[in-house]
C-alpha cells in the first residue's frame, strides 16, 4: 500500500525542531546511535500517519509518546533476544550541534561528568527513565508527559520524583 501524504509545512517544521531531543532521548535510552537513529525514523513515520490531522498543540506530547512507544518496543526485542545492554560509548555519539570548544580540561570534565549521568539513566527502569527524560531533557509539562507515556499524571509524579532520587544516589559528588 503507497502512503501519498500532503506536505504540510507545520508538520515538517515540528518534526525537524524536535528531531535532535528525540533522538538524544532514543540514544540515551538505547545506548544505540544507529538504534536511536532508526527509533526516531520510524516514530515520526507512525507520528505523521496516525496524528498529522490533529491540532499543532497536541503533537509535541504525541510524538513522544510515539518516540517512548518504539523505546518500548525496541527493549522488548532486546530484551526478547537475550542482548546484553551495551554501554554508550561516546565515540559513537554524533556531535549534532556546533558549539565553541572549551577547554581540554573541561572538556573532560564535562564528558565523564555525561557519561556518568547517561550511565545512571539508562540504569533506571524504563518508565522512570522516561519521565525524567521527557520532564528534565525536554521540558515537558506533567500533563504533556502523562500523555506522551499514556499514564496519569500522578504516575508521572510518581515516577519523575523516584527516578530523580535514583538519580540523585548513582550520581553522588556529580549530582548538582
Amino acid at each position: 500500500m503507497d502512503l501519498i501524504l500532503k506536505s504540510n509545512k507545520a508538520l515538517d517544521d515540528f518534526l525537524e525542531q524536535e528531531q535532535l531531543s528525540a533522538f538524544k532521548i532514543a540514544q540515551i535510552s538505547t545506548g544505540s546511535r544507529d538504534d536511536a537513529l532508526d527509533i526516531v525514523q520510524d516514530a515520526m513515520i507512525k507520528f505523521v500517519e496516525s496524528y498529522s490531522d490533529k491540532s499543532a498543540d497536541e503533537w509535541r506530547p504525541l510524538f513522544y509518546r510515539s518516540i517512548n512507544n518504539r523505546i518500548i518496543d525496541w527493549h522488548r526485542r532486546k530484551k526478547t533476544r537475550g542482548n546484553i545492554f551495551q554501554w554508550f560509548s561516546s565515540s559513537e555519539e554524533a556531535d549534532m550541534t556546533e558549539s565553541v570548544q572549551p577547554s581540554p580540561e573541561r572538556q573532560h570534565l564535562t564528558s565523564r561528568a555525561t557519561e556518568k549521568l547517561e550511565q545512571a539513566l539508562r540504569g533506571l527502569p524504563a518508565r522512570q527513565q522516561q519521565a525524567v527524560l521527557l520532564r528534565v531533557w525536554d521540558g515537558m509539562s506533567t500533563a504533556e508527559t502523562a500523555t506522551a507515556m499514556d499514564v496519569g499524571i500522578g504516575s508521572v509524579k510518581t515516577h519523575f520524583s523516584r527516578g530523580l532520587k535514583a538519580l540523585q544516589k548513582q550520581l553522588g559528588d556529580y549530582w548538582p
